[in-house]
């Protein structure tokens, strides 16, 4: 005679052991559906930091532009003339955001956009930018960095007759931001702006002979 009340308690037993294993599997699934939303939550707050970065550098590319060619335009002007606008041209090289600047100048009504390193531009325009933003960058970290500027030659790719306008140029830096400037140079009409000038000279036996001319 079959016993019912025994095959009753087993089923039940049975049926107890399958929910208990469902209810782990149910909770463990509980806590990866968490993990999973904790993450996606996560990812989700990354990408909105990137994108806010970008937006960041985005703007903060458009206004350090601006400043430099600025910047650049009122030294080229100052230098070679009034004629001449520095423009910051925006692209990408392999995914990665560049700056490179023209030279825009009028001429007889037209306005013409080169590069700094063409004959045409003239001048040595590239260098006049390049010097230009090196005083920025340095008058910029000027509370860390008090150090005077030291300048090798720095009209050497500049056309002759602009040496003079050079000469001004880094004198008029020098006094509006209080900035001590040595500099080597062979033109004459760049040395004739400083406080102090020294000339240097190897004597008969090739020994530096230094002599203050003012």
């Amino acid at each position: 005679m079959v016993d019912f009340e025994s095959l009753l308690l087993s089923y039940d037993k049975k049926i107890s052991e399958v929910d208990g294993r469902i209810n782990s599997k149910a909770t463990k699934i509980t806590e990866k559906n968490k993990k999973i939303a904790d993450l996606d939550k996560d990812r989700n707050e990354n990408i909105l930091k990137k994108a806010i970065l970008l937006e960041a550098c985005k703007t903060m590319r458009e206004t350090s532009s601006d400043i430099f060619a600025t910047i650049s335009t009122s030294a080229v002007q100052t230098i070679l003339g009034d004629s001449n606008v520095v423009k910051i041209v925006h692209g990408e090289r392999n995914g990665v955001p560049t700056a490179d600047f023209k030279i825009c100048s009028m001429y007889n009504g037209y306005m013409t956009e080169l590069e700094p390193t063409d004959e045409e531009s003239g001048g040595g325009v590239a260098d006049i930018v390049s010097l230009a933003n090196f005083l920025t960058m340095n008058i910029l970290n000027q509370e860390q960095n008090s150090a005077p500027i030291l300048l090798d030659e720095p009209t050497k790719f500049v056309s002759l007759g602009h040496a003079d306008n050079v000469g001004a140029f880094l004198k008029k830096i020098s006094e509006e931001f209080d900035k001590q400037i040595i500099l080597v140079t062979h033109a004459s009409d760049t040395a004739k702006h400083a406080d102090r000038i020294f000339h240097v000279a190897l004597d008969n036996e090739g020994k530096s002979v230094v002599t203050e001319l003012n």
